[in-house]
């Protein structure tokens, strides 16, 4: 091979490199745009929101009941990602970016805007519409006991009402 054709063979690949680098380039920005637009609305979610806000005939509430069968199966919980629910509970804990909602071992991290978690008192019942995004375990002691304790996250969350 003469040196002119290595030449020409080092630009090819060059340019074929630049061009696949360009393209995962534009792909990716494209689907950022495209997550970033798939936030739904409040209004939106409440349309298609399983509504675990009911209190069934056995005086069972709903959301508990809901998320403490969730957390002693994590596989099925995991099914249930990206899935929207109107929930309600009472507020355990409030941090500047999110609320906790606590049903024992299961917790719910509901993030809101924290001008609204100011206007959120401790104990208090509240309603929100939000995405289940995350579950994540942490370890917690409780009584010398540790615990894995579950969280599953909504940060696609918007606040209804305070009951």
């Amino acid at each position: 091979m003469n040196q002119k054709t290595k030449i020409i063979i080092a630009v090819v690949i060059i340019i074929v490199a630049v061009v696949g680098i360009i393209g995962i380039v534009v792909f990716t920005s494209e689907n950022k745009e495209e997550q970033q637009a798939k936030v739904m609305t409040k209004e939106e979610m409440l349309e298609v929101a399983e509504d675990l806000t009911i209190i069934d005939n056995d005086k069972i509430d709903k959301t508990s009941h809901y998320f403490v069968e969730l957390s002693n199966n994590i596989a099925n919980a995991e099914l249930q990602k990206g899935k929207i629910f109107k929930i309600n509970g009472k507020v355990d804990t409030i941090e500047k970016d999110y609320c906790i909602m606590s049903f024992g071992i299961p917790n719910l991290k509901l993030y809101l805007p924290m001008g609204q978690l100011s206007l959120i008192k401790k104990d208090s019942t509240i309603t929100v519409v939000g995405q289940l995004t995350d579950i994540t375990k942490e370890q917690q002691m409780i009584m010398g006991m540790t615990y894995d304790n579950i969280f599953f996250e909504f940060k696609n969350c918007y606040f209804i009402s305070n009951d």
